[in-house]
């Protein structure tokens, strides 16, 4: 059953997704995805307001999709979730991939220097309030 692959708690089966938890939701909005057979799954900040054994649930499914062969996107700003779930990453800085680490390869390093690069190539203006 979805609702258990999930890891939704059963007192929670029956009740409208609105009355749940964040992390809750999330589960259900996973159930649904797991629902259909697709050869392609795109999760944006998927663990945004979840506690963490809802985070952990949802790793697990992440993981579970990958490994049956389906393409996984997580577009994720928590550096610790890409470098953990991800096998292959894209760095974004300015809006152009600055880096593509791999495997073994993605660290902070891989992730940092690259966007650093660019930025430091980039002419900075300083914030200024309107009306100052």
């Amino acid at each position: 059953m979805t609702a258990e692959r999930v890891e939704l708690p059963g007192a929670y089966r029956g009740r409208a997704a609105g009355q749940l938890s964040g992390g809750n939701q999330q589960k259900v909005l996973f159930g649904r995805a797991l629902g259909h057979d697709y050869d392609l799954y795109i999760f944006d900040e998927p663990t945004v307001s979840v506690d963490m054994s809802a985070r952990a649930a949802i790793y697990r499914l992440i993981r579970e999709l990958a490994e049956t062969g389906k393409a996984v996107v997580v577009i994720s700003s928590d550096l610790p979730e890409t470098m953990n779930l991800a096998h292959h990453l894209l760095v974004f800085a300015h809006d152009r991939v600055a880096a593509e680490p791999e495997g073994n390869a993605i660290g902070e390093a891989a992730i940092f220097m690259p966007w650093a690069a660019t930025s430091r190539r980039r002419s900075c203006r300083p914030f200024t309030r309107a009306g100052r």
